[in-house]
């Protein structure tokens, strides 16, 4: 976090950018939903699960173009390279949500379909 404070310092932003830290789901829930834009500058991303909750707030998801997140349905206008800021200025003057274009799992899906799945097992 230090780096990127001096950065936004010296690009005269620091006013404007807030580090959170660490948050408990309640409070990432009551974020995303205040959120004007939902910004994921990942390199890495095991399966996108932050991404799949953000949605859920119809607000404009901006991901890195990953493979995990062609896998979950972001749509390839809402992954851009993070390296080259006019793309991240055109995704976030985009006026509408970011809308999936696979139906995501939910945890209550999940749940319920390994439910599912044990009861006929133990009946097998």
């Amino acid at each position: 976090w230090g780096a990127l404070e001096a950065l936004a310092r010296a690009e005269g932003i620091a006013g404007d950018v807030v580090h959170l830290g660490f948050l408990p789901y309640t409070e990432i829930r009551r974020v995303f939903a205040g959120a004007e834009a939902i910004v994921f500058p990942t390199r890495f991303e095991g399966f996108g699960i932050p991404v799949l909750e953000a949605v859920e707030f119809g607000k404009r998801v901006v991901t890195s173009r990953l493979a995990v997140f062609d896998e979950i349905g972001v749509p390839p206008e809402w992954q851009i390279d993070f390296g080259d800021p006019d793309q991240l200025l055109a995704a976030l003057r985009r006026p509408a949500p970011t809308r999936l274009t696979r139906q995501p799992w939910t945890w209550a899906g999940c749940a319920g379909r390994t439910l599912e799945i044990l009861r006929q097992e133990a009946h097998a």
